[in-house]
């Protein structure tokens, strides 16, 4: 408990100094984050979900808009696990959010991105890109 409670704790610290510093640190993502998914310099860790509760876990990125657009930011993401030897499962589009499901076998996980675009209902600032990345532990 105390460990978890410390790392907890740790993980906040970082994500609080994250604005600070421009970008996200390595060493503030989670064990689980698979290495293959870039992370862009623009990016700042919004939350983290480790699913000890139940569910899949997750990590919520803001990229400001300026650096990227929704569209643009999903297709660097996608490009980029393809060329790591990734396949892209599904892709979709609603409106409010772009995603992608993409699986790596030989490693055993799958991941869904999902760019939710600034000024929606699911993602209330106008100026960013909330980028969701859920993992899956292992391939279901």
């Amino acid at each position: 408990m105390k460990s978890s409670l410390l790392k907890t704790l740790g993980v906040w610290l970082a994500i609080a100094l994250l604005p600070l510093a421009g970008g996200v640190f390595a060493e503030a993502l989670p064990d689980w984050w698979p290495e293959d998914v870039p992370l862009v310099d623009e990016a700042v860790i919004d939350e983290v979900d480790d699913a000890e509760d139940g569910g899949l876990p997750s990590v919520d990125l803001k990229v400001s808009v300026e650096a990227y657009t929704p569209e643009k930011l999903v297709e660097r993401y996608r490009q980029s696990l393809e060329s790591k030897g990734w396949t892209i499962d599904a892709q979709r589009d609603t409106g409010l959010a772009l995603s992608f499901t993409a699986t790596k076998r030989n490693i055993d996980r799958r991941v869904i991105i999902t760019a939710k675009k600034p000024g929606t209902m699911f993602n209330r600032d106008a100026n960013a890109t909330l980028l969701e990345v859920i993992v899956y532990r292992s391939i279901p």
